[in-house]
This record gives structure tokens, C-alpha cells and sequence, in this order.
């Protein structure tokens, strides 16, 4: 009888509609929970990513901070917006900071196009055309392996179709980490995350001329919605195409029912930053971060004086 019901239960679920599909409106409560782990007074900058408007994304209402954040900067590379607190902590104590906000997010769903050439480009995103720490898309190992994955053609689709699907095969989905691997750890470690998708498919796309960008957020309308990045390359028309290689070799190997694939993502996520590397403007001085979806905390008593805890809910309006 436990097994039959546990049988009806997942063709039950199968069978509901799939809300990812359709726009969705989400009330956000983004919550970072701070404790000082260190036998001394600490003094910390706590810098949270704030969401923006992007495509398929409405941000309804400004973002509303608790405690009031001193200030909410943009990064001088691509845009992104983040709040900062400066804050001092006793041993032991804890501090909670809240974000608060509404956004709409609409699928995406585009068709590659086959006649767009990588010589038509007339408006590139230079921003994303350079190599950082985690694209290394100079290197010898990268531009050969682009070249191989390409295999000659030279219509934009079908080179994203190309590298989409060496990047599948290249690639197993495991070992999550934090941070971002880079083009080059994902080719040595094999089994990566979705950031390690993302950082050679954007490496390849970049090595051959198209511009490329790793999109950072989070998964929505789930009982629990983790971190995830996927990534975007841009057409010569200046057009965007979503790609998710990560999740779509997972669904292809039925180990997800999250949907992204290559021209079409769903409204089941929210962006907060584009882009890796990126410069934070800290007072005084700059620190580079790998993306922008987590917090990231700077502390006098050093990196293993606290602990940091991130947690998004979200309700759909």
C-alpha cells in the first residue's frame, strides 16, 4: 500500500502544471545571518547583491534593508548594484540582514537563428569579450578547444549550438562549491557545478569572438531555492540567448525536473548579478569577487572569524 501511494504521489506531481512556464510574481525576503566565531571584536563589511531589471525580469519595488543599509553602490565593470553595512560584532554575536522586494519574471523562449556570422558583429559588449581570472580565454588549452568544438563553422547559432553540446559532454554535474570554478579548473576537475558550465561555455563562446556573460541568482518558487548561474551570449543583432548546460544535461538525464536549456530558461529564477570578477568598490580599496548572488564579507579578524548563512523565500503574489 506505502509503495503504491508513493507511486500516485509522483505521477501526481509529474502531471501538475509546470509553473515555471508562465510570467510569475514573487514577494522576495533575501536573509543573511552573520555570527562572529572569533574570540575578539570584530569588525566586518557585509556587501549583499541587490537585483535589477533584466530581460524577462521586472523588479516591482525598490528593495527595502534591515538594518537600513549605508549605502547601495554599482560596480564600475558591468552594473551590478550591492548594499554595504559596516558593522562590529562582540564574540560570539550574531547579526541579521534582510532585503525585501517584488519581481516579475517571464520564461524565455528564443530561436537560434543560422544565418547571423561571427564577422557581423557592429555593436559587441567588449565588457564581456575579455579574459578574467576565471576565463581564461587566451589561454592555448581554452582556444584549441573552442576550435574543436566549433569545427570550422561560422554562423553564430550553430556555433552555440556546438559549444553547448561539447560542454555536456565535456562535463559532469557534482562537487558544488561556493564560489565559481574557472574555464580551466572545470576542464581539469571533470565533475563541477552549474558555475563550471557556465565558466566554459562562456570561456569557448569568448575564445571565438562571441561575447559571452555568466547571469548569477536563484532558483524561485521552490520550497527551497539554492544559488544558481547559467549564461548568456550575445547574437551580432545585440540580442542575448540564455543557455543552461548544467540543467540541461541533468534533465536529460532525468535527474531534474528545473528546466534551462540552450535559447530558453524559465521564470523559475531570479538574477542578481552578470558577469564574474567583479570589482566591489570597498571605501578604500576595490575587491574582486567571483560573482555576485551570495554575500560577500570582509572581516579584520580574517576569513575563518565568521560564519555566514544565506537564505531566499519567496511567496508568489
Amino acid at each position: 500500500m506505502a509503495s503504491w501511494k508513493r507511486h500516485f504521489h509522483k505521477i501526481k506531481r509529474a502531471l501538475r502544471p509546470l509553473f515555471y512556464l508562465k510570467r510569475q510574481t514573487y514577494v522576495v525576503r533575501y536573509q543573511v545571518t552573520l555570527k562572529n566565531t572569533s574570540s575578539a571584536v570584530n569588525e566586518m563589511t557585509v556587501v549583499v547583491p541587490v537585483p535589477a531589471n533584466h530581460e524577462g525580469q521586472v523588479v516591482a519595488s525598490a528593495p527595502r534593508f534591515s538594518p537600513s543599509a549605508e549605502r547601495v553602490s554599482t560596480d564600475s565593470a558591468y552594473g551590478n548594484q550591492f548594499a554595504v553595512w559596516r558593522v562590529k560584532l562582540a564574540p560570539g554575536e550574531s547579526r541579521l540582514f534582510t532585503q525585501h522586494f517584488t519581481v516579475s519574471v517571464s520564461p524565455i523562449k528564443k530561436v537560434i537563428p543560422e544565418n547571423e556570422m561571427r564577422s557581423g558583429y557592429s555593436n559587441r559588449a567588449e565588457m564581456f569579450c575579455v579574459a578574467t581570472e576565471h576565463l581564461q580565454v587566451h589561454d592555448a588549452q581554452i582556444v584549441e578547444l573552442a576550435k574543436e568544438a566549433a569545427g570550422g563553422v561560422e554562423d553564430v547559432g550553430s556555433i552555440l549550438k556546438r559549444l553547448n553540446e561539447f560542454v555536456m559532454q565535456r562535463l559532469e554535474y557534482g562537487n558544488k562549491i561556493n564560489g565559481l570554478y574557472s574555464a580551466l579548473q572545470a576542464i581539469s576537475h571533470v565533475k563541477v557545478d552549474c558555475g563550471g558550465f557556465d565558466s566554459l561555455f562562456a570561456a569557448l563562446c569568448i575564445a571565438l569572438g562571441v561575447p559571452a556573460r555568466i547571469v548569477s541568482g536563484f532558483w524561485a518558487g521552490y520550497e527551497k531555492n539554492e544559488m544558481h548561474a547559467w549564461v548568456e551570449a550575445q547574437l551580432p543583432s545585440g540580442e542575448w540567448v540564455p543557455a543552461d548546460p548544467s540543467m540541461e544535461i541533468l534533465a536529460r538525464q532525468g535527474r531534474t525536473h528545473k528546466y534551462g536549456s540552450l535559447g530558453s530558461i524559465g521564470s523559475d529564477r531570479i538574477v542578481f548579478s552578470v558577469g564574474c570578477d567583479i570589482p566591489l568598490d570597498l571605501a578604500k580599496k576595490v575587491q574582486r569577487v567571483d560573482i555576485l548572488q551570495h554575500p560577500f564579507v570582509e572581516a579584520t579578524g580574517g576569513a575563518k572569524s565568521f560564519t555566514v548563512e544565506t537564505r531566499l523565500e519567496t511567496t508568489k503574489a
